[in-house]
């Protein structure tokens, strides 16, 4: 048992869980069993195709452990999340300048060709991981 408060965790998708997908799922799970409560907060677009690829990353296990998924739709993530009624003790963010930027306009100021979503790996049958679970690799 956590003898410690509990903790609102905030943990970003694109290129912060799909970054070590094995190692977050980890830090999912043990945060959840220690009674704090993760969420995916991500900049995405809220759309079926966004839902189905995060629930299918976090794998279904995982998934369920998390308090939910909020999609910000690329806008500023501190007020998407106030919206939903949650309050952030911890974030986890690769861009922590997209919690609280004031603009779209300010998040495009980045320049051309920067790409914040993870090109994501492929789950190849032959690799396992020391878990017993099939490892992610990246295709070439």
């Amino acid at each position: 048992m956590n003898p410690y408060r509990k903790l609102t965790i905030a943990l970003d998708f694109d290129r912060t869980f799909t970054g070590d997908i094995d190692f977050w799922r980890g830090v999912v799970a043990d945060a959840v069993a220690r009674g704090h409560r993760v969420l995916c907060v991500t900049g995405r677009t809220d759309s079926a195709v966004s839902r189905a690829e995060i629930g299918r990353v976090f794998g279904p296990h995982v998934f369920s452990q998390l308090t939910c998924c909020i999609f910000c739709n690329h806008r500023p993530k501190r007020p998407a999340v106030r919206a939903r009624g949650y309050v952030i003790d911890v974030w986890i963010d690769d861009l922590p300048e997209n919690i609280s930027l004031p603009s779209p306009e300010a998040f495009n100021a980045r320049g051309p060709g920067f790409n914040v979503f993870e090109t994501l790996p492929v789950l190849d049958d032959n690799l396992v991981s020391p878990q017993g679970t099939r490892r992610l690799t990246h295709v070439k």
